[in-house]
């Protein structure tokens, strides 16, 4: 995901800087390690699977991390999406930016967006169980979104949460 650059020579040594890589789709924006790292109460669904589209959408591609299973236990399984729109318009800009009438979601502060974007929005499901976030960088829009499935995690899903794993995906968009 990363590459190393050299970036300054001293003498013979070559110190280098990480730098991320853009993704050339959904599957490329996060890691199981950077989803697990957040999310480490339940097995994460076998990942990423790019999930076929409309041939209409020629910019837009999803990945899943969920193998539509349950383990029939009851103990959390947890998925995760990501959503990767590329070159998107005025007015697709405004509509997955603008919070959804009727729904728990809300626009991100500008302290959330920092190191994200211009702006995003933001939704947890009421029990906690699952939350999505969506974010636009330039004329991209990313989405990253984690739930549970089988039985109720052992702590909800916080915004906090959501806004590191979003800017793990944010330097590949």
């Amino acid at each position: 995901m990363a590459a190393a650059i050299p970036v300054t020579a001293v003498g013979s040594a070559v110190r280098t800087q990480e730098v991320a890589v853009r993704a050339k789709n959904a599957c490329g924006l996060l890691t199981n390690a950077d989803i697990t790292s957040l999310f480490n109460d339940a097995p994460l669904d076998p990942g990423p699977t790019r999930v076929r589209g409309s041939k209409r959408a020629k910019n837009f591609t999803r990945c899943a991390w969920d193998d539509k299973r349950t383990s029939g236990q009851p103990v959390p399984q947890l998925v995760a999406y990501t959503n990767l729109a590329r070159g998107i318009n005025k007015a697709q800009q405004t509509l997955l930016t603008t919070p959804a009438g009727g729904t728990t979601a809300r626009a991100l502060t500008a302290t959330e967006l920092a190191g994200l974007g211009t702006k995003g929005v933001i939704e947890i499901h009421p029990d906690g169980a699952s939350g999505t976030l969506g974010f636009l960088k330039g004329t991209d829009y990313a989405i990253v979104s984690v739930g549970y499935l089988g039985a109720p995690p052992n702590a909800p899903i916080l915004d906090v949460e959501l806004i590191a794993l979003a800017g793990k995906a944010a330097p590949r968009v």
